[in-house]
């Protein structure tokens, strides 16, 4: 029965869709033939590194690294390893090798040298780097002349002398965001280490790392069973720390958290919220979860949601619980890592108490901070600074205000009031002592203050949600007062940066600029905010130059606003690619050369029809005719560029197939153009789509190079009209399927 409860709970991190060193265990390390007889499959090698305990973030990756380090390590020794899996806990690191070969054996390997005649300093550097002396060289005629070979004749090597040699290198290869040295060595690790077992094949592999040396022992839970004990093989080890209240596997344990959460939770009468990366990060936090229930006080279901699962899941790792209707019960749960003889009443008491405090100060803060209005607060964010080039937060409020209001007017909604008095006092809960306390509730300590001040919900929500989103997978406000406040705040950010000069390099973004371009992209898309992106920028520029006080000309600022745009458009292809949108598909549509870069939702919704219209025939029709003039048009200009120079000519037109496309590209393109202008997008391509007939005709009829010097100049310049029209309305030189480029 323990064979089987251990092989569950010491199933290893990796698997080996992962990479190729991670494989997945084998069965404690035997077979069964056909005729049921056990067979010894070839060694294992089981390494553990005891520690002080390591911060819960670090045991995976740590366990991985140790893995990766261990399989190239034991490659380089000329060894071939079997399966690899790692464990972790907060107190060791564990990584199991099977299928190791007992003896590395015997090989013969040929390193070319210098050419005969080579200088002496050349061939015996050659010696000396193979351990071989000149004598023993060999001489080897090939194509290039005679060289000296080193034979080297390698004896078969016991693995386990390599495993000694290679397994300290091997361990200190792991790495850490921050390590310390401890005694007098140089070794490094994220904690002093206090053990280390190593078997290969059953027998101990001596080494010493970091002043302690290896062995066959190692120790089980250290308040359940502190005795060190000894172990032979993998499936010893694994059953042996589970009878002694080890659970080597982190998925294992959290399993059980939140398997014994859901139940303890229920017989409670309440309900845990699903909460995976607390209950991983519980996971590293213990060998042996054990979950409890504490209580509190209810009058504390006073205070905003927000505040108590804060306190719980943040500061005291904690989790909340809700009644069935999921509002805040007055419980939580607590995962110790010991199995107390009095059930865990002394420490649940203990944590009883200290959320007792935290609560206490909590609650003091809240009404404390109520006493005083938001709009009272406003003046107190000249004291706090937005940045150093962009002013006080008071003087980020006063933009805000400005432009919800102005973009309100734009949109001709009804709720201007209601969208500056948020976005006026956005910010002013910065000046609470609560968020003082909490600094990630900003924004929400706000809205529940304007609630309470009964300033609305629209104006609550709005307050509470506009820093989301707070990343790519943070939903995005919708309420319409909520979703302007955000895009506001985020477009006042990004202006003012640029402005200022402040913008990404590389990889680099220490102002978060993508991160506001892509919420504010979010926002316009899932809130359907018809707002033109020119007018957008244009309103904040004017804001951050005049305060909103009269209008900049269109034509300052240009390279700033030129630059936005480009940053915006790049963001916006970041963002329909990973929705699923192809990419030549959004390049032909964001590089179309109409120069209207209008509302982001209708950009998206051309990418979306330029796909549907180029899966019809017309549309594919239409690509192909673009792709034979444009390739025409490229090759001859690049014999003779001069010639695309000039107006077309209709007094040279010879042939009715000539005026008939002139005619037909002058009265769709005019048409195409009204339509984009208008967010006709399909009707644009549909106009477009009416040219198909005329240039048919026209590669039926006419031969473009022509003998004649300027009636193929005239025929050129005709084709490359047909070009730029159709890319008023997309790139079609982005499309995949051909060669064509466009004509610059």
């Amino acid at each position: 029965m323990r064979g089987a409860l251990s092989a569950w709970l010491f199933a290893p991190i990796t698997s080996s869709a992962s990479a190729p060193w991670r494989r997945r265990a084998a069965n404690n390390g035997w077979k069964r033939s056909p005729a049921c007889r056990l067979i010894r499959q070839m060694p294992e090698l089981l390494l553990e590194v005891r520690s002080e305990e390591i911060p819960a973030g670090a045991q995976r990756p740590a366990a991985e690294a140790l893995a990766q380090s261990l399989a190239t390590a034991i490659a380089d020794a000329g060894l071939r390893p079997g399966d690899i899996a790692c464990w972790s806990t907060p107190r060791r690191i564990a990584v199991r090798v099977s299928d190791l070969p007992a003896v590395r054996p015997a090989s013969r390997i040929e390193r070319r040298g210098p050419r005969v005649g080579a200088p002496d300093a050349a061939v015996d550097g050659f010696c000396r780097a193979n351990g071989i002396e000149r004598e023993r060289l060999e001489l080897r005629e090939l194509s290039k002349g005679q060289f000296y070979f080193a034979v080297l004749e390698e004896p078969p090597v016991p693995a386990e002398q390599l495993l000694r040699d290679l397994l300290p290198g091997a361990v200190s290869q792991v790495p850490w965001q921050k390590s310390m040295r401890w005694a007098d060595g140089d070794f490094r690790w994220i904690r002093p280490l206090r053990g280390i077992l190593c078997l290969f094949d059953g027998e101990a592999v001596n080494f010493e790392l970091g002043g302690v040396g290896s062995g066959a022992q190692t120790t089980g839970h250290p308040f359940h069973a502190p005795e060190s004990f000894t172990v032979s093989s993998f499936a010893e080890y694994s059953d042996e720390l589970c009878s002694r209240r080890v659970l080597l596997h982190p998925d294992a344990r959290r399993e059980r958290i939140l398997r014994d959460g859901h139940a303890t939770a229920a017989c409670a009468g309440f309900t845990m919220a699903a909460d995976d990366g607390l209950a991983e990060e519980l996971a590293g936090l213990t060998e042996w979860p054990v979950i409890l229930l504490g209580r509190f006080d209810e009058s504390f279901l006073q205070l905003p949601a927000e505040v108590l699962t804060t306190t719980m899941r943040r500061h005291q790792r904690y989790l909340p619980l809700a009644h069935e209707d999921g509002t805040p019960a007055p419980a939580f749960l607590m995962a110790a890592d010991v199995e107390a003889k009095d059930g865990g009443t002394a420490v649940v008491a203990g944590n009883e108490r200290v959320l007792q405090a935290r609560l206490q100060d909590a609650a003091f803060f809240w009404q404390g901070d109520r006493k005083i209005p938001l709009a009272d607060r406003v003046h107190q964010l000249e004291d706090v600074v937005f940045h150093a080039k962009l002013g006080s937060m008071a003087d980020k409020a006063r933009r805000l205000e400005t432009l919800a209001r102005r973009l309100c007017r734009d949109l001709q909604w009804e709720w201007e009031e209601a969208a500056a008095q948020a976005a006026r006092l956005a910010k002013a809960d910065l000046t609470t002592d609560l968020v003082g306390e909490f600094p990630e509730l900003q924004g929400i300590v706000g809205g529940h203050l304007a609630r309470a001040e009964g300033l609305g919900p629209e104006v609550g929500d709005a307050i509470s949600e506009h820093y989301r989103p707070l990343g790519p997978h943070d939903r995005c406000p919708t309420g319409p007062v909520a979703a302007l406040v955000a895009l506001v705040d985020k477009l006042d950010t990004l202006v003012g940066f640029f402005w200022k000069g402040e913008r990404p390099s590389g990889s680099g973004d220490p102002l978060a600029l993508r991160r506001a371009a892509l919420g504010l992209i979010r926002i316009a898309l899932e809130n359907d905010l018809r707002l033109s992106v020119d007018d957008l920028l244009q309103h904040a520029l004017t804001v951050h130059t005049t305060g909103g006080d009269g209008d900049v000309p269109s034509s300052e600022f240009a390279d700033v606003r030129r630059d936005l745009q480009g940053f915006l458009s790049e963001r916006l292809r970041v963002h329909l690619r990973a929705a699923g949108a192809r990419h030549d598909h959004v390049a032909a549509t964001l590089e179309a050369g109409s120069g209207v870069f209008r509302d982001l939702p209708g950009l998206a919704d051309r990418v979306s029809l330029l796909a549907e219209f180029l899966a019809t025939s017309e549309g594919a029709a239409l690509q192909a005719l673009y792709r034979r003039a444009a390739n025409i048009v490229k090759i001859e200009s690049r014999k003779d560029d001069s010639a695309m120079d000039g107006p077309i000519d209709s007094r040279l037109f010879s042939q009715p197939e000539e005026r008939d496309l002139h005619g037909a590209v002058q009265t769709h393109g005019r048409a195409a153009l009204r339509c984009i202008r208008d967010d006709d997008f399909l009707g644009a391509l549909e106009r477009l789509s009416r040219l198909r007939e005329p240039i048919d005709r026209f590669f039926e009829a006419v031969r473009v190079n022509a003998e004649d010097a300027d009636l193929r100049a005239n025929r050129l310049r005709l084709l490359a009209s047909l070009e730029d029209t159709i890319v008023q309305a997309a790139d079609f030189s982005k499309l995949e399927g051909g060669e064509s480029g466009r004509h610059d």
